[in-house]
């Protein structure tokens, strides 16, 4: 038999991500997008720029998901 999966779910019974991973790959999303809009806008490259950029809205985004995993949930 089994074992039971005692993981939490949303109002639709879906089984919710897991909340507290840092986003990787959302922080390299911002990254190449911030560096793509730099290089076709001004036409070179700013990596220190978009790095930074990344490294901050991953902070937060993480923030974000920490936030809300500590929260009960509603009902």
């Amino acid at each position: 038999m089994p074992a039971a999966d005692h993981r939490p779910t949303d109002r639709y019974g879906m089984p919710t991500p897991a909340s507290k991973r840092f986003p990787i790959a959302e922080g390299l999303g911002v990254f190449v997008g911030v560096a793509a809009w730099d290089l076709l806008a001004e036409g070179r490259l700013d990596a220190p720029k978009a790095l930074l950029i990344a490294v901050a809205c991953s902070l937060v985004w993480y923030g974000v998901r920490c936030w809300r995993a500590r929260r009960p949930p509603k009902r």
